[in-house]
């Protein structure tokens, strides 16, 4: 039974490095293709932490990230427009988090995260997708904190993955690390 007056709120922003990898797998007549690139960017946001136990807490956050087009895209070289491969990718992150304590400032953490792309992407290309994450992070005083975690796609982002298409798979994981004031 949880105590809820041990129950604490907290608010706070972040921000920090982000890396996206977007990785793309296809199979035609008995071959497969597969193809991942990676690109650094930068995320900001806002969050939420609610204290459950000395140990316990729960932390959704919304984050806006920005990571260069060409993850997405392609190259320089594909059929889209210049203008398309120069805009860059801006995506909402929407992360529930459970951390718990392993020390009084040391947590690992888990949880799912929603990601929204916010533009338009190619018509093959869902904008929405589910992810895992984990990781683990330091609160380096009462206010700051520092923390990491890698971020696995669960959902398929091609819509056209048929049989006739030998069944395109693409994912977008991601890396994020920053540093955090909880007010």
């Amino acid at each position: 039974m949880v105590n809820l007056s041990a129950q604490k709120t907290s608010f706070g922003v972040q921000a920090g490095y982000l890396n996206g990898t977007a990785k793309a797998e296809s199979s035609f007549e008995g071959v497969k293709l597969s193809f991942s690139e990676s690109e650094p960017g930068f995320y900001i946001g806002g969050l939420a932490e609610y204290k459950i136990s000395k140990k316990l807490a729960i932390q959704p956050s919304l984050l806006y990230g920005n990571i260069p087009s060409s993850i997405i895209y392609g190259s320089e070289e594909s059929e889209l427009s210049e203008e398309e491969n120069e805009s860059d990718l801006n995506i909402l992150f929407i992360p529930i988090i459970v951390k718990y304590y392993l020390a009084d400032s040391f947590y690992g953490q888990s949880g799912f995260q929603g990601t929204l792309f916010l533009k338009e992407k190619e018509e093959e290309t869902d904008n929405f997708g589910l992810d895992l994450s984990v990781g683990m992070g330091f609160d380096i005083t009462k206010n700051f904190f520092i923390d990491g975690r890698y971020s696995f796609e669960l959902t398929n982002r091609s819509s056209d993955s048929t049989e006739d298409t030998g069944g395109d798979k693409l994912t977008y994981n991601t890396f994020h690390v920053g540093l955090g004031y909880k007010f």
